[in-house]
């Protein structure tokens, strides 16, 4: 009942928030329905919403300049890797530039779209059983991705979606369609305001190769520890002083948990 709760009358809708988001998560209160069922056709039907995003609002000669804005940026991220003074050994280097080398990009939208022609949904069905219908959809794909080789051509975000992703295990960055629209990029400005725009976005998720997670993971998406012993000790001496700076911050109020943000700081 309560994996569905969210999914039925108001009475039920309510019960589940009140206990599940009110006073276990602390949020003040729900989301109009509007939105709810908008993030519900998001969740089950992403690709094919992404589908009619792109048709109607990617411009495809964005990608051939967004492209060009990442290499750039990779080449400018390469050079400051050459001359990190306290990255010490040779070796801790060469895997670093490495890594950086061998970051996979996927810009705008997936090669190969979802097939949703088996997820039977008709205007008839209850909201309840349409529910059931797509998770069964997705569990069917999700089994049979876990007995094949990985799939590199997937997408782990919608076009529609403004944001942009590094994978770990596919060392990949991934910019979907949807960030590549004002404010962050506008094929009609200036350079200078795409890249401190675009650009900034960029040379961030290409960090995350080398955070305090992406760090931990070799250029080919392996948990490796590709660090020497000294290099890696001082990489951590260094993000504690970051961390030790970002507890002193407060957010309404709240202290911001340094260790667990420093990924993002």
């Amino acid at each position: 009942v309560r994996s569905c709760a969210s999914y039925l009358s108001k009475v039920f809708v309510d019960e589940s928030f009140d206990f599940n988001e009110r006073i276990l998560a602390g949020t003040a209160e729900i989301k109009p329905r509007w939105k709810r069922a908008m993030a519900f056709t998001e969740a089950a039907l992403g690709e094919a919403l992404g589908q009619l995003y792109c048709a109607k609002y990617f411009d495809e000669s964005c990608k051939e300049r967004a492209l060009s804005i990442v290499e750039n940026v990779r080449q400018a991220l390469e050079d400051r890797l050459k001359e990190v003074e306290w990255m010490t050994s040779d070796e801790t280097r060469t895997n670093a530039m490495k890594k950086m080398n061998r970051f996979k990009v996927k810009i705008g939208y997936p090669d190969e779209w979802i097939d949703y022609s088996t997820l039977n949904v008709d205007k008839g069905d209850s909201f309840l059983s349409m529910v059931f219908k797509a998770r069964a959809f997705d569990l069917k794909r999700d089994v049979k991705d876990m007995n094949a080789p990985t799939d590199k051509k997937k997408w782990f975000m919608t076009p529609q979606t403004v944001n942009a992703y590094y994978h770990p295990n596919l060392n990949e960055i991934v910019f979907p369609a949807a960030i590549l629209q004002p404010p962050f990029f506008n094929p009609n400005a200036d350079d200078a305001v795409n890249y401190g725009a675009m650009g900034a976005v960029v040379g961030h998720e290409m960090t995350h190769g080398f955070d305090d997670k992406g760090r931990k993971f070799n250029y080919e998406g392996n948990m490796v520890d590709w660090w020497t012993k000294a290099d890696g000790e001082e990489y951590d001496r260094r993000v504690e002083v970051m961390v030790k700076q970002a507890n002193d911050f407060t957010v309404h109020g709240q202290a911001v948990q340094g260790k667990l943000t420093c990924g993002e700081n």
